[in-house]
């Protein structure tokens, strides 16, 4: 097992459940209590620096005479991503869109709405990709230039 999934993975998914922990704030001292871990104030300390060197959290140490305290602190987009509770914003391609739809069909208010968007999401699997680019940057366009009053 690797200390990526022993150590870090577990820390990275407590800290983004406790919601970047409350307030931002994490003293070491009661740290594995906090995030409920069977690990030591130490590998905790490790997993969290680590994590911050990777860029998977954002956080402000401190260090006191007993330990540290991890301040300001958020899990950021990459560690989200890592947790897979984030997109990856890979190019886009009909195949891409399409699955974004499909998604949304899963999650829709309304049977009409599942519908619609299962509909939409077949018709742009069909499209070629510089269809479904131009498309979207005409209408991202559109609606940036309304919003912004031009």
């Amino acid at each position: 097992m690797t200390t990526w999934d022993r150590r870090d993975l577990p820390v990275l998914s407590a800290v983004a459940k406790k919601g970047a922990v409350e307030g931002g704030f994490l003293p070491l001292s009661r740290n594995g209590r906090i995030l409920g871990l069977d690990l030591d104030d130490n590998e905790t300390y490790l997993a969290l620096l680590a994590l911050r060197d990777a860029g998977y959290i954002d956080a402000e140490v401190t260090l006191t005479g007993g330990g540290a305290t991890f301040t300001r602190f958020l899990v950021t987009g990459r560690g989200l991503r890592a947790l897979g509770d984030w997109p990856l914003f890979s190019p886009l391609s009909p195949a891409t869109l399409a699955a974004l739809l499909e998604r949304v069909a899963d999650e829709a208010a309304t049977d009409d709405e599942a519908t619609a968007a299962r509909s939409a999401a077949r018709y742009v699997a069909g499209l070629a990709a510089e269809t479904v680019r131009a498309a979207l940057v005409a209408a991202g366009s559109r609606l940036l230039r309304q919003r912004i009053g031009l």
